[in-house]
């Protein structure tokens, strides 16, 4: 798995190892869907280390978010989920305020945005950690039948 590797030459690059919690936090990550909850993860890391807890979950997740491994984005019902990069490429989200759709856009529909912000505002758009909020196409039609 590419990203153990990636992942134990960043640890020792800050003089930090790669911890058994670490390993395993990582492995889940890279075998469950994109999109879990820190629950979700610890539930997996659980079948193979009972001993591990909530909160070693979630110091790995922000290690790991720092790193720039792991985005992480609030998704249906505000919950907070963390997808690993290096398998799912840096993309951003749409999400649908009425029933909690997240559909995934490539990075390059933002181009434009991303340009415009630099030239403008000397600002850099961080979009792998990006959710824009509105209305679904489904969602759309169904509020537009409902009005007639």
């Amino acid at each position: 798995m590419c990203c153990e590797d990636r992942l134990a030459a960043e640890l020792r690059q800050r003089n930090m190892r790669m911890t058994p919690q670490r390993e395993m936090v990582l492995r889940v990550l890279h075998d469950l869907p994109a999109g879990a909850t820190a629950e979700e993860i610890l539930q997996q890391v659980a079948s193979l280390s009972p001993a591990v807890d909530l909160s070693t979950v979630y110091r790995s997740l922000d290690l790991f978010e720092s790193l720039d491994l792991v985005s992480s984005y609030n998704g249906p019902n505000n919950e907070r989920r963390y997808e690993l990069l290096t398998i799912h490429q840096p993309h951003a989200h749409l999400q649908c305020q009425r029933c909690g759709k997240l559909q995934t856009i490539d990075l390059q529909t933002l181009d434009t945005v991303a340009a415009e912000l630099l030239g403008s505002h000397r600002f850099i758009l961080r979009s792998e950690h990006l959710v824009l909020p509105g209305i679904c196409h489904t969602c759309s039609e169904q509020q537009s039948a409902a009005s007639a």
